[in-house]
Order: structure tokens, then C-alpha cells, then sequence
């Protein structure tokens, strides 16, 4: 399993690809993968923070059960919920993105990846 550094690099890079194609001239076809690519970026945050305690989960539901329990991280449990879930939306259900969804998912990841990424060093 990847440790911390790891974690944090990997939210690093999903968090830089977001913000790539944001600026692109694709973006308003791919909000889909820009609300997929947010949750993935809270998903690393989250992993960063309990790295350490080398915990393995089977399925997102059970990471989101966790992080309602764990109260270092308990205060992210709504987030990374809306974050699931409009993520689910659009991977599973095809769901088209709005601006609006987008903008929920962008304030729902900050929130946790500056708490948890940006105040890491």
C-alpha cells in the first residue's frame, strides 16, 4: 500500500489534471471526469491521513463509514460523501455534469485537500 508521500503526491497530480482541464478548450465536455477526478483527489487526501494507520478497505462505502469513526478525519465525512456520490452519478449512471455539480465538487475537494494535502508540509 502506498504511504503518506505517496498519497499526497498522487492528490498532487489528480488535483493538477483537474485544474488542466478546467482551462481547456474540452472543458465544457468533460465534467464528467472533471467531478471523477475530484473525488479521486479527496480519496488520495483521505488515504494520506490514515496511511499510517495501514488500514485496508474493500469498497468506497467502507472508507466512508471510516472516515465518519476516525475523529481526525470525521470532519470530512460529508464532503467525501457528496463527493462519492456525484461521482457515482457520473461514472455509473451517465449522469450529465452541470457547472453547478462541478463547483459543489470543487468547494466539497478543497476542503479536504487543503486541510489535508496543501497543510502537509
Amino acid at each position: 500500500m502506498p504511504n503518506s508521500k505517496e498519497h499526497i503526491e498522487q492528490a498532487k497530480h489528480n488535483m493538477n489534471l483537474f485544474l488542466h482541464l478546467t482551462s481547456c478548450e474540452f472543458k465544457d465536455r468533460c465534467k464528467d471526469w472533471q467531478v471523477t477526478i475530484l473525488f479521486y483527489t479527496a480519496l488520495h487526501a483521505i488515504h494520506s491521513a490514515i496511511a499510517p494507520k495501514e488500514l485496508h478497505f474493500k469498497s468506497h462505502v467502507e472508507l466512508i463509514k471510516y472516515i465518519s469513526t476516525d475523529k481526525t478525519i470525521s470532519i470530512f465525512a460529508s464532503s467525501y460523501q457528496t463527493l462519492y456520490n456525484i461521482s457515482r452519478q457520473a461514472r455509473y449512471d451517465c449522469t450529465v455534469m452541470s457547472d453547478g455539480d462541478v463547483e459543489i465538487a470543487k468547494t466539497r475537494a478543497d476542503n479536504i485537500y487543503r486541510q489535508l494535502v496543501e497543510n502537509s508540509n
